[in-house]
């Protein structure tokens, strides 16, 4: 990808996000940015239009993968829509949102954005980040829209 990246993501979509972050925590969440993308003028643009949450089979705080149950239906609601899988969303419970190399070894697609929402409790910072072919991390800016 490497591209210049428009992502746009809604304030309500970011609170849900949120939200899911501090219903696990200690755990580590996991889930779908789903929407369009397209190309503009030479720029990737990325709008989210539904978070799905996934299921941590794991049930850690310090790593992630989905239950196949989660993801198979998340999978078949998603053939049935125009939308795409645009980010893959996870916790970092008590740590920053920088991607870890476990994160970076599981990572399904460099088509596919990460998303980390770290220091849960107190910060809550969040990232969004491509990961490439090689396992470099290259850290993009979100637009939050107001809903």
């Amino acid at each position: 990808m490497s591209m210049a990246v428009l992502f746009e993501l809604g304030n309500l979509h970011l609170d849900a996000v949120i939200s899911h972050s501090q219903q696990e925590y200690p755990l580590e969440c996991c889930g779908l940015l789903v929407g369009t993308k397209y190309l503009e003028f030479g720029k990737l643009k990325c709008k989210v239009e539904q978070v799905i949450k996934l299921e941590n089979l794991l049930k850690s705080a310090s790593e992630f993968e989905s239950s196949p149950e989660s993801m198979f239906k998340a999978m078949r609601d998603l053939r049935q829509s125009n939308l795409e899988i645009l980010a893959i969303y996870h916790s970092h419970p008590n740590s920053s949102p920088v991607p870890s190399s476990k994160d970076i070894c599981g990572h399904l697609s460099p088509e596919i954005f990460m998303l980390i929402i770290g220091n849960v409790k107190t910060d809550k910072n969040v990232g969004l980040w491509e990961i490439t072919q090689q396992g470099e991390r290259i850290e993009h800016p979100m637009r939050i829209q107001q809903l």
